[in-house]
């Protein structure tokens, strides 16, 4: 279950034990770095058992309770050809990519 986003503590504990609660995840290097009082940035990538990989980016307003940015890419690999680490590049197919950010082709609507 994931945790709610008004504590920082509990959201970081959640991050970092992921591989243990979740068998398909074969590895994270996700990390949890503080930017402030209640900002903290979450990212990394997340290797699963399937030769998928989990590209992540979240800006996390904890004052607010708040996702203020993110972005999740999914890639499929053909192979992995070094053990996986937090140095590794991304590689293979990407399957997906979801986002915040500003569509500039795409007027604001009154």
């Amino acid at each position: 279950m994931t945790p709610s986003l008004e504590s920082s503590q509990e959201y970081e504990r959640y991050i970092y034990s992921l591989p243990s609660l979740y068998p398909e995840i074969e590895s994270s290097t996700l990390v949890f770095i503080r930017a402030g009082r209640y900002i903290v940035k979450i990212t990394g990538e997340v290797l699963f058992k399937q030769s998928l990989r989990l590209k992540v980016l979240q800006v996390v307003d904890f004052g607010r309770s708040e996702i203020l940015r993110y972005s999740y890419t999914i890639f499929r690999a053909a192979q992995f050809a070094a053990p996986y680490s937090r140095n590794s590049r991304v590689e293979g197919l990407r399957l997906i990519t979801h986002s915040v950010r500003p569509q500039p082709d795409f007027p604001a609507r009154p």
